[in-house]
């Protein structure tokens, strides 16, 4: 869709999640940060597949919650924005809503917000602090109002 923003969303984590409140979460995470077109992957995978994820493009050792993979930065005339893709996992969200003293849609919000910004461009380990900025800002704008994530 050239003028609009589509989120392509899969899930392969075993977690029930509310789609639609995923999707909106992103559509206005995307739209603060000024994208009106564009489309963007989401995939929730479980521990196993995330550690694979990990360990294949990171190189490090067991599961994390979250991993972007930025693909384009402009699209060809007449070609859609191909954002990227955010793979998230639930399973790690959950253990960390529990450490943070979070819930558990709030932390899949966060994530997904950390997830997008790198799709957007950001690095929080050469930006002096850039990055964290923005994340909080989005957290707050985006992430109280989300809604019900869980399908349970």
């Amino acid at each position: 869709m050239a003028g609009s923003l589509e989120i392509q969303l899969l899930n392969r984590s075993g977690v029930e999640l509310e789609p639609g409140v995923l999707k909106a979460a992103a559509e206005r995470i995307l739209a603060d940060l000024g994208f009106e077109r564009g489309e963007l992957g989401v995939t929730l995978v479980d521990v196993e597949e995330m550690s694979a994820l990990n360990r294949q493009h990171l190189d490090r050792e067991g599961p994390t919650d979250v991993i972007s993979f930025p693909l384009d930065e402009e699209a060809e005339p007449g070609m859609p924005l191909l954002l990227g893709d955010v793979v998230i996992c639930p399973q790690v969200a959950r253990e960390n809503s529990g450490l943070y003293g979070t819930t558990f849609g709030a932390e899949m919000c966060r994530l997904l917000v950390h997830g997008i910004l790198h799709v957007a461009g950001f690095d929080h380990e050469s930006d002096g602090g850039e990055m964290n900025g923005r994340e909080e800002e989005l957290v707050r704008a985006v992430c109280r109002d989300t809604g019900e994530w869980t399908q349970e």
